[in-house]
């Protein structure tokens, strides 16, 4: 199966040139992670903030790290600043992070290894975390999921633990291509009429030049 991922999409389209066969699906990240986890039959648990914000806020409570540099604003906004670090922690995770100790990263790093393994069983998953398990499963799943993996926007753009399994395990062990042909598909299938304007070149309005040179910030 030839994928299309992009950070803006988010369903499957059907090509009326496909001879009325489903067209290649384009996907969002939370559509390829459901799919990835379906295929390695991974059970998909949705996230819901509703729970694991209480959950990481009874943690940091009972690490009782009054070092950390995040105790003061925890001692006077507990739900506001768990949410805050639990989002911080996500982000690292999606990133590439595996909760381990990096050198040279900092007090602040430090104080997330240290709430990162404390209690980790209470706690219930989130996307990232869904994320870490698809890269584990791949690693000891034979071959390839996809035929080819093509993306709309270029990699620096998706976080890097999503960067690695499409570069490295994914579609065949090749980096996903990406090019304006890409998102000109994608567009032509969700907005035909739009599709036409794109293919068109663009032609530059007439405009003045002015012999007055422009006024800076210091001239009246």
């Amino acid at each position: 199966m030839n994928v299309l991922v992009g950070l803006g999409l988010g369903r499957s389209h059907v090509d009326p040139r496909a001879n009325a066969r489903i067209g290649a699906p384009a996907w969002g990240a939370p559509q390829l992670l459901r799919d990835l986890e379906l295929r390695l039959g991974l059970p998909s648990i949705t996230e819901v903030a509703g729970l694991r914000i209480p959950r990481w806020m009874e943690r940091i409570a009972s690490l009782r790290d009054e070092r950390a540099f995040y105790a003061r604003s925890f001692a006077s906004d507990p739900l506001g600043t768990a949410e805050e670090l639990l989002r911080w922690r996500d982000g690292l995770v999606e990133a590439g992070w595996d909760g381990v100790p990096v050198p040279g990263g900092g007090d602040r790093l430090g104080a997330l290894v240290a709430l990162e393994r404390h209690e980790p069983a209470g706690m219930p998953p989130g996307n990232a975390d869904r994320l870490l398990g698809v890269e584990r499963a791949l690693e000891r799943h034979p071959g390839s999921i996809y035929a080819s993996l093509s993306r709309v926007e270029t990699a620096e753009h998706w976080p890097g633990r999503w960067r690695r399994i499409s570069r490295e395990r994914a579609a065949r062990g090749k980096a996903p291509r990406v090019g304006r042909r890409a998102v000109r598909r994608c567009r032509a299938k969700e907005h035909p009429r739009a599709s036409s304007r794109l293919s068109r070149p663009a032609v530059a309005a007439p405009h003045r030049v002015s012999s007055r040179p422009p006024h800076g910030p210091d001239q009246q």
